[in-house]
């Protein structure tokens, strides 16, 4: 299996009354981009040449991401944050006589708001830690079909409740550039699909240092 995940932030601008970046009135705009994709393949040989198949399963991933924060007091920020996604999935089933493919499009949208507590050591290393809730809505479309013919589609929607709280390592290394990289993440969300496929899941996740790429750029205009 193969696995790239890039995540990155950028163009984020924040206004500042003094030097210190986390100083109370000061705002901080930034624009999330992150974009995720897999591809498996596996064989498998049985003794009746009929049984014999290739399994293939590609998948990709695009959000985007904009958020607003605010300094309320020193150190401390609230914001929020819209994101929309949109995720493609191909499944293929090859067996000795028929191809069996199923095709996945989907798309969803959300809001989080946040709450972020900054301590600084000389304005240039520290941490930022916080709670946040959000609900997303998505929607997704799937289609079967083989080489004999297309044989049905069906439409999923599904509503997401979560939340959660984070702690991120923050770095400035110049006067209006800062990085942050997530240290330590867990979150609960609560799933409910309504369509051909109705489900519900309650889905709790922790992890430290994701093994995935996570990066925060700061970009500081002001006096």
């Amino acid at each position: 299996m193969k696995k790239f995940i890039y995540v990155f932030t950028a163009l984020l601008c924040a206004h500042q009354i003094t030097k210190a970046q986390t100083q109370q009135g000061n705002q901080n705009l930034s624009l999330g981009l992150q974009y995720y994709h897999s591809s498996i393949s596996t064989n498998s040989v049985q003794l009746n040449p009929g049984l014999a198949q290739t399994d293939g399963n590609k998948s990709s991933t695009f959000m985007i991401a904009p958020s607003y924060g605010f300094f309320v007091a020193n150190g401390s920020e609230f914001g929020g944050s819209l994101s929309y996604s949109n995720t493609t999935q191909q499944q293929i089933t090859n067996t000795y006589t028929t191809n069996y493919v199923t095709n996945n499009n989907g798309y969803s949208y959300g809001l989080n708001l946040f709450f972020k507590k900054y301590v600084m050591f000389e304005n240039k290393i520290g941490f930022r830690a916080g709670p946040y809730i959000g609900y997303s809505y998505g929607k997704s479309t799937t289609a079967y079909s083989s080489t004999i013919s297309s044989y049905g589609s069906g439409v999923n929607n599904t509503n997401t409740f979560g939340g959660g709280a984070s702690c991120e390592l923050v770095y400035y290394p110049a006067k209006k550039l800062g990085l942050a990289t997530t240290l330590l993440g867990i979150n609960y969300t609560h799933a409910k699909t309504t369509g051909v496929t109705p489900s519900t899941a309650d889905i709790f996740n922790a992890n430290f240092v994701n093994s995935g790429v996570s990066l925060s750029v700061f970009w500081v205009l002001g006096k």
